[in-house]
């Protein structure tokens, strides 16, 4: 991504008025590559306002990542980590790192945006810029592949004590590793491994959090979702969950309905009451949500290393959201239906059909919230 890009957005994060004339000598650049720079910012789904006379600003002010503040919130932690503006994948980041660099054995990398974020089974994670989290943990384990079974649930329920550091206390985890609240996608995980199969092993876990999620990047979500600030007070919740409507979907420049604009400007119909204003930054800090993740898997990891799976049952338990109810379990082209009841020792889904109880270690989870909507 350009470099004056990059520093567009460090200048506009604040949700202020910013006139062209200042942006076009702070960043040393004429007036039509500024106009340029605010389109392409546009397109990675960060909304601008132009009003002539006063400027350009954020619809919503940025909070970006700073290395320092994630530090000071991992509170002892203080796992190393890498902040990039922009990546392909933060997974595929660490992946390289760890058979580039064998001796690294703890790293963290978080992005403001990813080109090509990745969910579970191959599907895309959305990433718009400065707007969610997105992550990943390089974490080596002195011990062989087959000992790592339960791990993802791990990573699910060291998100969660995240999530509750935060104040956040109305989520659980469907089977193996997704965070939801209010029957809507939350988080999710994509945990990748390597190494021999008879010697040490290390893993990837890389982890998506919704908490803004910009009107113009939603309807690119193919499945119910929900953010942090729908779950916060005064969130207005009707427009922080759900599917994207055909009416809030477009996100770009935008020029107000009471001025002109400095130029030629698309219009976005964006619906914008019940939002925070330009100079209030969210509710939830990503700063502070990414260390208390980075400190809460580094522990659970830790834990996880000296006792296994067997100290995490009981939490599990406690937010298993699959629990006693009826599922169905998608595993290739085959699609079973019966109910959950549990995990064994291994983290595999028990599911209980046709009389029998069995276990799978993989499978996509299918289970009918009280909205009524399959997920």
């Amino acid at each position: 991504m350009h470099p004056e890009l990059q520093s567009l957005a460090h200048l506009l994060a604040d949700g202020r008025f910013h006139s062209g004339q200042d942006m076009c000598e702070q960043l040393c650049v004429s007036r039509t590559t500024v106009w340029n720079l605010v389109r392409q910012l546009s397109g990675l789904g960060v909304m601008v306002d132009c009003v002539r006379g006063r400027g350009y600003k954020l619809v919503d002010a940025l909070e970006l990542l700073q290395p320092d503040l994630i530090q000071t919130h991992q509170k002892g932690a203080r796992v190393p980590c890498d902040v990039l503006f922009d990546i392909d994948s933060s997974n595929r980041y660490l992946m390289t790192m760890a058979q580039l660099q064998p001796a690294r054995t703890l790293h963290a990398c978080f992005a403001e945006y990813q080109s090509a974020g990745r969910g579970r089974r191959g599907r895309t994670w959305v990433s718009p810029l400065g707007a969610n989290l997105y992550g990943s943990v390089l974490r080596r384990f002195h011990t062989r592949p087959a000992a790592l079974e339960g791990v993802s649930l791990v990573t699910a329920l060291a998100v969660l004590r995240a999530l509750q550091d935060l104040g956040i206390h109305e989520a659980g985890i469907k089977w193996p590793n997704d965070i939801y609240a209010r029957g809507r996608k939350l988080a999710g995980i994509l945990l990748e491994m390597g190494g021999e199969p008879s010697g040490a092993c290390y893993i990837v876990a890389g982890v998506g959090v919704n908490v803004r999620m910009p009107e113009g990047a939603a309807h690119a979500i193919d499945q119910q979702w929900i953010d942090l600030a729908a779950l916060t007070p005064h969130a207005n919740t009707g427009m922080r969950e759900g599917r994207a409507t055909h009416d809030c979907m477009d996100a770009g420049v935008r020029a107000t309905q009471d001025a002109k604009a400095e130029e030629q400007l698309p219009t976005s119909a964006g619906m914008r009451e019940g939002r925070a204003t330009q100079e209030q930054l969210p509710s939830i800090s990503r700063n502070r949500l990414a260390g208390r993740l980075l400190a809460r898997i580094a522990e659970a990891y830790d834990q996880f290393q000296r006792h296994g799976l067997d100290v995490f049952l009981e939490e599990w338990y406690r937010h298993d959201l699959t629990y006693q109810r009826e599922v169905q379990l998608h595993t290739g082209d085959t699609t079973l239906i019966g109910t959950a009841v549990g995990i064994d020792a291994h983290g595999a889904l028990l599911l209980k059909h046709d009389g029998r109880v069995q276990r799978y270690f993989s499978g996509d989870v299918s289970v009918r919230f009280a909205s009524g909507v399959p997920q």
